[in-house]
């Protein structure tokens, strides 16, 4: 099998990171065609279509986050006889009207999103998605064929699985871009329900500087707000944590994902408290790997963070559960197999 991963992508986000490195360890040829994430849309096309060689590959796969490129895709695996595959992962047209509100839901601009996305997902052979829930959405909203779908979840690179534990006292440890996924704001209030634990959130990005005069209301003085990190030392900066947590938002989107972050921190063999949402039961046991709570609740976060801080043996036996599922179902060798699973049924047919 030989894999053309194609796009304008960042190789070191987590999912293309994970996804190129489980091809490769399944067994896969994989070569990269990419183009510079800061070209226009016009421009990355024109780049990709120049760089692409018909010979090295079978399949053109779609890097995530490219889904505007699905068309220029298509026009080189129908000229050159190649089969397309999409990760769809984020839809454009949910993250920017439902998720982060850039965009108005009968705007032109969300009109654009959901053609980007509809095309992504009837052009090619097979689409891509992290969750069957997002599985669902893509079915409900745009009306695309469910088997052609394939569920590949996120999961957490070998970094993480090899990151010794460093754990420092007390410590509650977020990590992210501050979008209203994350749910930041009821991290912040069960922190004002905590005024002697110690929390630290990292990162920067959409609400942060409304977080921040959050926090001065509130007048939290146990929480530290701190610069991002950069990925190569982010195992090592969350390994620090007693206890990890996730996301909490209570938009439409965060029921349908499990985020990078609690595959990661569970990957370390941390006690991770998240949103219990339905994408999360499918992937994990709430009570068994992790602790899950209701998404936008201050009070049950806080007394969840409160009796982990309070249990030791409980923190260290959640985290070694976590752990053991994760390198049953979310590596990146297992996911590398499964997509290579896919692959060789798309180019079978």
């Amino acid at each position: 099998m030989r894999v053309c991963y194609f796009g304008a992508y960042d190789p070191a986000y987590p999912r293309s990171l994970i996804l190129l490195r489980g091809l490769r360890q399944a067994g896969a040829e994989v070569v990269e065609c990419r183009a510079a994430r800061s070209l226009s849309t016009r421009g990355r096309a024109r780049e990709l279509i120049a760089r692409f060689d018909p010979t090295a590959c079978d399949v053109i796969l779609l890097a995530a986050f490219n889904q505007a490129l699905a068309p220029a895709a298509a026009r080189l695996a129908r000229r050159h006889d190649k089969h397309l595959v999409v990760d769809a992962f984020t839809p454009l047209f949910d993250s920017a009207v439902n998720d982060r509100g850039t965009a108005p839901p009968h705007s032109l601009k969300a009109w654009r999103y959901r053609q980007i996305d509809r095309r992504a997902l009837r052009l090619p052979d097979r689409v891509l998605v992290d969750t069957a829930q997002h599985r669902d959405y893509f079915v409900r909203t745009f009306g695309a064929d469910a088997a052609r779908i394939t569920v590949i979840p996120v999961g957490a690179s070998q970094e993480w699985f090899a990151q010794p534990d460093c754990s420092q006292g007390e410590l509650v440890l977020f990590y992210g871009t501050y979008i209203p996924l994350h749910g930041i704001e009821t991290i912040l209030r069960a922190a004002a329900l905590l005024p002697d634990v110690r929390f630290e959130l990292i990162g920067r990005g959409q609400t942060y500087t409304a977080m921040q005069s959050l926090a001065a209301g509130l007048n939290l003085r146990s929480v530290t707000f701190r610069e991002p990190v950069p990925a190569a030392d982010l195992p090592a900066v969350a390994s620090r944590a007693a206890v990890a947590l996730g996301i909490f938002g209570t938009t439409d989107k965060a029921v349908r994902v499990v985020p990078n972050k609690v595959y990661q921190c569970l990957a370390l063999g941390k006690a991770v408290i998240t949103a219990d949402t339905p994408a999360l039961r499918a992937a994990f046991t709430p009570g068994e790997h992790l602790l899950a709570v209701p998404p936008g609740d201050p009070g049950a976060l806080a007394a969840a963070v409160r009796a982990l801080l309070a249990d030791p043996d409980r923190r260290a036996e959640l985290g070694r559960a976590a752990q053991q599922r994760m390198r049953e179902a979310f590596t990146q060798e297992v996911l590398g197999q499964r997509l290579l699973a896919a692959l060789q049924e798309v180019q079978a047919v």
